[in-house]
């Protein structure tokens, strides 16, 4: 069923979920590429037919091509759909190889190839391609193997992949974001593999027999096993959510002080546009993946503190630009400290200031600067701003304001962030060691008789809530302090707490929320189905009239003492939620804990 040419979805029964919906949404046999797909969603097939031995209706739920079938598709999204056995987004089967360029797979799953399977010398062409949310969930077995959530490349089957990004891809098994097998050697020119997870190894690329060939590309884990490897980028590319940022489909933003951006083309050649259809390169060289960041706006790449981290002390503040800036101290130039606002949360506990060009805002505390120093480091970079504080801050929550409003000028004359907003820093003053995460369960079989709290640990009270529509929870949020032993949470009954130390809620950077998974009258606690989220699954604060809704990218097992993994350092909105897991009953303790994190994806 397609309406007006911009959805086909396969919900024939129009019931807004995949019972009875059609096996293939598109089906073509025996094509070549002058069949053309342009400019729509393929959406909500469910190839649950059949099983591995007798039909084709157990694969290809969204798009099935067969024998020599090789259509192209333009500005396309390929999302939701599923297959009981492979290729839950597209199945290209016997010498089938379409040709996709600006297409989006998202959120598709099968039991192995969630986005697309490629069998028996398939070799479709890729260049600007997103793969996101796709999952390979089988259980392991020769039927349901679980491996490739991304991709998976079958018996001589070598697609050719430009400036492609998978990020947030999983499989069961092998291969989180692609899984290459029997002479299957794709080559890979300028692309991401980054934030894909895998239940045993090859969270980006795995397989066997097979030797993917990986050029001026940005892969988390390096050289794959077995791959030909030229120029890997191994460091942050600091992807963005799957959202909206213009074009047809949704994409992965590159963001500030990415790896891939200005890397890709050393020894290759880029696509000349990005997915949305922007020229490339924007600056000195194209970027690596399917989105080309604008390399005209002056902007920050880092500052130290870095947005959500806590520091025992500071004295000063470093700023980084992403290129050279005015140096004259005038009020357009770096050492103007005029173009810097730093202020104190108030008694209110939250910030009242909204930018620079409306000034520090009573209750909340302005911080003097003695200083503004700049240095270009002879010209070719690192654009180092240094603020010196006239006193060094004490404990406590600080935004500082990067002014774009009033505004610094690059010396080409870009103002910053298009002179449309600030840059906001929030950082805490504060004890910033903790050996573990905190024990958020009480022993099994028995009620506990709880301790007075005292006042040096008594929770801050907010005006937000934490729901869980999954799970079916909603709860008050507190804030819990942290002293040298870190957080006592024993106290937090029904309501879910805000770890200090972490970014504070709703702010850009990473917010750390627990709760009890089993609660004092020896009953589940309001966190006690936390290990049941998954890819894609809502968590939202309701806070000042807004819901921010958060999207799970990732739930697994840490140990006690691994802080670090809860407390990673972020540069957009996270939320991660910790809870006890695998209860001893020999010692009444908790072995594990479990983290959910989930990123920002709206605010209404």
């Amino acid at each position: 069923m397609c309406v007006f040419t911009v959805l086909c979805s396969g919900d024939i029964n129009q019931t807004g979920d995949k019972t009875g919906n059609t096996y293939h949404v598109v089906t073509s046999v025996s094509v070549d590429n002058t069949a053309k797909l342009d400019g729509f969603t393929i959406s909500l097939g469910n190839a649950n037919g059949g099983n591995v031995s007798s039909s084709a209706r157990h694969v290809g739920g969204g798009m099935y091509n067969h024998t020599s079938s090789s259509p192209s598709l333009t500005n396309i999204t390929i999302s939701n759909n599923s297959a009981s056995f492979g290729g839950g987004g597209m199945y290209n089967h016997t010498s089938s190889s379409p040709t996709l360029t600006n297409v989006t797979f998202s959120d598709n799953s099968a039991d192995e190839a969630g986005g697309m399977y490629n069998v028996f010398s398939s070799n479709p062409t890729l260049t600007n391609v997103t793969f996101s949310g796709n999952s390979a969930i089988g259980d392991g077995t020769s039927t349901s193997q679980g491996n490739g959530g991304g991709m998976y490349n079958l018996l001589s089957s070598s697609p050719t992949l430009k400036n492609v990004t998978f990020s947030g891809n999983s499989a069961s098994f092998e291969g989180g974001g692609m899984y290459n097998v029997f002479s299957s050697n794709p080559p890979l020119e300028n692309v991401i593999l980054w934030g894909n997870t895998a239940g045993t190894i090859g969270d980006d690329v795995s397989g066997f027999f097979s030797n993917p060939i990986i050029t001026d590309s940005v892969v988390k884990d390096g050289c794959p096993i077995d791959a030909v490897c030229t120029n890997i980028i191994t460091t942050d590319p600091n992807l963005g959510p799957l959202t909206d940022n213009g074009g047809f489909t949704k994409t992965i933003a590159l963001g500030p002080g990415s790896s891939a951006i200005d890397s890709g083309g050393v020894n290759t050649t880029c696509a000349n546009e990005d997915q949305r259809g922007i020229s490339r390169p924007l600056g000195t060289a194209c970027d690596i993946g399917a989105y080309e960041s604008s390399a005209n706006i002056l902007t920050i790449t880092s500052t130290t503190p870095n947005s959500g981290a806590t520091v025992e002390s500071a004295t000063s503040i470093i700023v980084n630009f992403n290129e050279d800036v005015l140096n004259d101290g005038s009020d357009k130039a770096a050492n103007y400290k005029d173009n810097y606002l730093l202020v104190e949360a108030g008694s209110n506990g939250s910030f009242d200031t909204v930018s620079c060009n409306g000034g520090a805002v009573t209750d909340d505390l302005k911080q003097d600067l003695d200083t503004a120093t700049y240095t270009n480091t002879g010209g070719s970079g690192p654009f180092i701003a240094t603020l010196t504080l006239v006193s060094p801050l004490t404990d406590g929550t600080y935004r500082l304001f990067i002014c774009g409003t009033t505004s610094i000028w690059s010396v080409a004359g870009l103002e910053l962030n298009n002179g449309v907003s600030d840059t906001q820093v929030d950082f805490t003053i504060g004890i910033v060691a903790a050996s573990s995460l905190p024990e958020t369960g009480f022993r099994h079989g028995s009620i506990t008789s709880l301790p007075q709290q005292l006042t040096t640990k008594a929770y801050t009270e907010t005006a937000m809530l934490l729901e869980i529509p999954s799970i079916g929870v909603s709860m008050p949020i507190v804030g819990v302090p942290q002293s040298e032993a870190g957080w006592d949470v024993t106290w937090l009954g029904n309501s879910a707490g805000y770890l200090a130390g972490s970014a504070f809620p709703t702010w850009v950077g990473n917010t750390v929320i627990t709760g009890h998974v089993w609660d004092a009258y020896n009953q589940p606690g309001i966190f006690s189905e936390l290990k049941t989220l998954k890819y894609g699954d809502q968590v939202q604060i309701r806070a000042w009239d807004m819901t921010y809704t958060y999207e799970v990218r990732e739930s697994k097992l840490v140990t006690v003492k691994n802080v670090e993994a809860a407390f990673q350092s972020e540069a957009y909105d996270w939320l991660t939620l910790v809870t006890c897991e695998f209860y001893n009953p020999f010692t009444g303790d908790y072995l594990f804990r479990r983290s959910v994190r989930a990123v920002l994806v709206s605010v209404k």
